[in-house]
């Protein structure tokens, strides 16, 4: 048990500065101390993990409010432990309630609910008030059910006219580029490439495997995925569809230029938290070679 505490202490030790640390007068403090600045800083690390909506609305000061309130109070009390979990489950589902608009009373919640468990309810006045609450609730749900309606439909009108927009822009780019260069070429599905370096032999098909190197970037220059200039290998047909009609076109040994418009990239719905709706993607492809793609049998 020694070498077991004697680890745990120097794991929880270095996960905190030791430069802003203070000396703890014995080993009680040391414990108590390293035990606090441990978690408080692996939790501030995690912070960044949480989804933007509830970071946005998260603060610090209430959250070491309510963790000091659990911390602080008696920890050997069973009830009261259980009824800090019990009460954080119902205030979690509250605050999503409220949120949503359905309007609550919550001291008369927390009222209701000590006068009850308090009292010797018998079963079937449980049952009764199992039947008041059912309907009760259908209609705190139809009303989150009509936010989240209204949320979604707000959502998707956003995104339709941001796609729109970067529709346009992409659309106004590719022509301005292709009125001062003539060397670049279009395809019926819309992709546009133009050849920087022409190779020899057969160009890939969709089911071959393909090795490559390439980097992606907006129309706007900033870049959103890159091989690091290392060759990567990936099946074509595995690809958005734009990228996989490009390699077609691409004997080995050939660099191209491809303009992929989001009718044969990512679409309306975007991809991730650079790539928006709607947009162009430029991509700069070297295709080294290339083997018909290995089948994984079942």
């Amino acid at each position: 048990m020694k070498k077991i505490f004697i680890a745990t202490m120097a794991l929880a030790v270095s996960a905190v500065s030791m430069a802003s640390a203070p000396k703890p007068a014995n080993a009680t403090d040391s414990l108590s101390y390293y035990l606090g600045a441990t978690q408080g800083a692996y939790l501030e690390s995690q912070l960044s993990s949480m989804p933007a909506g509830d970071l946005a609305r998260f603060n610090k000061d209430s959250f070491i409010k309510g963790v000091s309130a659990a911390i602080l109070g008696d920890t050997l009390d069973v009830g009261y432990i259980y009824g800090l979990k019990m009460g954080a489950d119902m205030a979690g589902r509250l605050a999503g309630l409220l949120d949503a608009g359905v309007s609550l009373d919550r001291r008369l919640l927390a009222q209701a609910f000590a006068e009850t468990f308090s009292g010797n309810v018998s079963e079937a006045q449980a049952d009764s008030l199992n039947r008041i609450l059912m309907p009760l609730y259908l209609d705190a749900q139809k009303v989150v059910s009509a936010r989240m309606d209204a949320l979604n439909a707000e959502n998707s009108r956003k995104a339709d006219s941001l796609a729109l927009a970067n529709e346009e822009a992409g659309a106004k780019y590719l022509a301005a580029l292709m009125a001062k260069d003539k060397k670049i070429r279009t395809t019926p599905s819309g992709l546009a490439y133009k050849v920087l370096k022409k190779g020899k032999g057969n160009a890939p098909q969709k089911s071959d495997e393909v090795e490559l190197i390439y980097s992606g970037r907006l129309i706007d220059g900033t870049e959103f995925d890159s091989s690091n200039g290392e060759p990567v290998r990936f099946v074509a047909a595995n690809l958005i569809k734009g990228f996989s009609e490009g390699l077609q076109l691409m004997p080995v040994g050939s660099k191209y230029t491809l303009y992929i418009p989001a009718s044969i990239g990512y679409g309306r719905q975007g991809a991730g938290a650079m790539i928006q709706p709607g947009a162009m993607l430029v991509f700069d492809v070297e295709v080294l070679g290339f083997q018909p793609a290995k089948v994984i049998e079942e």
